[in-house]
């Protein structure tokens, strides 16, 4: 089961980050979570409505050339500014996560 979202209330063009993420570290992070976001709703969105629908490549063309939802973020993902730095960025941020992660393993394991 997939659980409940919050799929109608995601960032809009309403809230605004200043700064670019090109030499604004705090821009930037912010860039890569959203576009992350952005990806996953995208990826759970589709998923649902294909199980809820038709599991076809026409069906999934379909769905992202008129479904709203969709154009709504691929929108905000085209808003996100340099992205093939933030590309590398996210890695790099995943890593140092994933750093935290063991360490507070460690922590938590004593």
């Amino acid at each position: 089961k997939i659980e409940q979202s919050l799929y109608p209330y995601i960032h809009s063009d309403v809230i605004v980050v200043t700064g670019c993420n090109a030499n604004n570290l705090g821009r930037r992070l912010y860039d890569i979570l959203l576009f992350q976001y952005c990806w996953d709703c995208q990826y759970r969105y589709s998923s649902k409505m294909i199980q809820l629908n038709e599991d076809s490549y026409e069906y999934l063309e379909k769905l992202r050339a008129e479904d709203p939802f969709l154009a709504r973020l691929t929108k905000i993902e085209g808003s996100i500014k340099n992205y093939i730095p933030l590309n590398f960025d996210e890695y790099q941020y995943l890593s140092y996560l994933e750093i935290v992660d063991d360490i507070l393993d460690e922590i938590h394991g004593f």
